[in-house]
């Protein structure tokens, strides 16, 4: 073989490794696990404000004697409740009873959880409230019923995900 030959290789080489390593940044760069095998993404305007993972636990809360979930993600850069309408979706369910002001947007769910044989295992309702900080977004999850019922919410959440959007009602801001 010619001293070109082995140059080529070479070159082959170096390339192969410099872009087998590019690869490998942004396979591992878009993953999303985080922890046990919990998969949280956000985006951060209220125009596309959706917050999602595969979990939702809810922990009771001694004080309120309500069972509860405190998620902190990062903050929303353009929520007005004072001069636009929302709404709040939850896994693509409108939420109703929705009310918001200047700096926060709650709503509640409501759910009717039933057997095999159709016979109703909880009626129950989820409260959200979402807080817009300047450097931060905190979602309150709270349901006041039953352990029956937050069994069922917790699998129902297992088996679908839980995908929580606010959406600007007119899609533009007002002025």
């Amino acid at each position: 073989m010619k001293w070109w030959g082995y140059l080529i290789c070479v070159v082959l080489i170096i390339l192969g490794v410099v872009f087998g390593v590019k690869m490998g940044r942004v396979y591992f760069s878009t993953s999303k696990s985080i922890g046990e095998g919990v998969d949280i993404s956000w985006t951060n305007t209220v125009e596309t404000f959706e917050y999602n993972s595969v979990l939702l636990n809810l922990s009771l809360d001694e004080e309120t004697n309500s069972y509860v979930a405190n998620i902190e993600t990062l903050p929303v850069e353009d929520f007005d409740g004072d001069n636009n309408e929302y709404r709040i979706s939850i896994n693509e369910t409108i939420c109703s009873k929705t009310s918001y002001g200047a700096e926060k947007i709650s709503g509640s769910l409501h759910k009717v959880f039933e057997d095999i044989d159709g016979n109703v295992i909880a009626d129950t309702t989820l409260e959200v409230q979402i807080s817009f900080y300047m450097n931060k977004t905190i979602i309150d999850i709270s349901c006041s019923d039953s352990e029956t019922a937050v069994t069922c919410w917790q699998n129902y959440f297992k088996n679908f995900g839980f995908r929580l959007s606010v959406e600007n009602i007119l899609g533009v801001e007002n002025d």
